[in-house]
């Protein structure tokens, strides 16, 4: 019988084997201390609620299925990911608020990241907030939609990045009055995966990219070259740097330099005007020392 209850629960799909725990806060702000739940350390498999006015700390590896931020009118929540990572494994919405809740996620030298594909919700009326600040090494990646008023991506620092899952280029979305806002040190990162093939962003209401720096990774079975088109904005109410000058001269994993044509900027898209290939450091260290010892063998010649 116990064989028979073991395969059954071992078929069940996996959103039936998920499991709730609740914020308590009854020892200090630790995430990782279990006398902070009501049912244990959160792991992938548990749906993770927070209420109203909590504060949570977070330094090191962190998971869930997804968090939730529950609770009314009157407090902050605040969660500080300072080290380490939060991972949210559901392909669903994430974040989801309840209305009046305002929620504050503040992220520096770690990551906070969905696996799922899933989408980042705000509250779902004007009386809530839901915000995120990205800190120097913060990074925000893996939701491929964020949306309801209130919600506001503030990256002044970091590294915001809107993904897909599966490698599909795709439209990556800001609904419902989510705002972003790039500026000073701030990053915003595409995926391109061919020519005319690439991570795009539409915008319903507020998306400011005119400050920070644009970049671009390109899908390792992909090699770009001159003439290659990308739609990167989708939407003609995004505000842009003028003819694209924070758009970078060179790709997150430094592989390419490129010289951009942006005359159709103002219509989002981006095309190659010129791109030099960057060796990579082995490759320079080894031209390196095929040199010096052309230049040894040389000089032994010159002496025998």
């Amino acid at each position: 019988m116990k064989n028979i209850l073991f395969i059954a629960t071992f078929l069940l799909p996996a959103q039936l084997l998920l499991a709730d725990t609740t914020w308590t806060g009854a020892t200090n702000t630790d995430w990782f201390n279990a006398g902070n739940w009501d049912a244990g350390i959160p792991d992938t498999n548990d749906v993770v609620f927070i209420g109203n006015g909590a504060t949570v700390d977070i330094n090191g590896v962190a998971e869930a299925d997804y968090v939730e931020y529950t609770g009314g009118v009157g407090g902050l929540t605040t969660i500080n990911l300072t080290g380490g990572s939060l991972t949210e494994s559901g392909n669903k919405f994430t974040g989801r608020s309840a209305t009046d809740t305002n929620v504050e996620i503040n992220i520096s030298n770690a990551t906070w990241a969905a696996t799922g594909g899933a989408s980042f919700y705000g509250p779902d009326d004007s009386t809530g907030a839901l915000t995120f600040n990205l800190g120097a090494n913060g990074h925000l990646d893996g939701y491929y939609r964020y949306r309801y008023d209130g919600l506001t991506i503030n990256a002044a620092n970091g590294i915001f990045e809107m993904a897909l899952t599966g490698g599909v280029a795709g439209i990556v979305r800001l609904d419902n009055s989510a705002a972003l806002n790039l500026s000073g040190s701030g990053v915003m990162v595409f995926d391109i995966f061919g020519n005319g093939s690439s991570e795009s962003l539409t915008a319903s209401a507020a998306a400011d990219l005119s400050g920070g720096s644009i970049q671009f990774r390109f899908d390792d079975a992909y090699t770009p070259m001159v003439g290659d088109s990308y739609t990167i904005l989708n939407s003609a109410n995004i505000v842009r740097n003028g003819a694209g000058s924070n758009v970078s001269s060179f790709d997150v994993d430094g592989k390419y330099e490129i010289t951009w044509d942006a005359s159709q900027w103002a219509s989002g898209d981006l095309t190659i005007d010129s791109i030099t290939a960057i060796p990579e450091p082995s490759s320079i260290f080894m031209m390196s020392f095929a040199g010096l010892l052309l230049g040894w063998i040389q000089l032994r010649r010159r002496q025998s």
